[in-house]
C-alpha cells in the first residue's frame, strides 16, 4: 500500500475513536431531536439529529417525521446514538 494511502487510513482510525469517545462521555445526557425518517431497517425506530447534528436512533412510539422530541441518550455506537424519550409528548413543528 502507498505511504499516503496508509496515512489516510490510520487517520480514519484516529476519527473514529474520537468519536467513539466523545459518544460515550453523551451516553445518560438529555438531547433533543428533531426526527427525520423512519428506519430503513426497523419499522419500531426513527431516525433523527440532535442540535449538533449527531444521528440518533429513538423508538417511533407516538412520534412523527417532524417531531422534536427530548431523549436520554442510552447507548453509542460508533457515529450512532440511541436514545429513550423523557417527555409524554414530542413537540410538532
Amino acid at each position: 500500500m502507498a505511504t499516503g494511502v496508509v496515512h489516510h487510513l490510520e487517520l480514519i482510525e484516529i476519527q473514529k475513536l474520537s468519536t467513539n469517545k466523545i459518544n460515550q462521555g453523551l451516553i445518560g445526557s438529555p438531547q433533543e431531536v428533531l426526527i427525520e425518517e423512519p428506519s430503513a431497517k426497523n419499522n419500531n425506530l426513527l431516525i433523527g439529529r440532535t442540535d449538533n447534528f449527531k444521528t440518533t436512533i429513538v423508538p417511533s412510539a407516538g412520534l412523527r417525521v417532524g417531531d422534536i422530541v427530548g431523549v436520554t441518550i442510552v447507548d453509542a455506537r460508533g457515529a450512532t446514538l440511541f436514545g429513550r424519550p423523557v417527555r409524554n409528548a414530542a413537540f410538532a413543528t
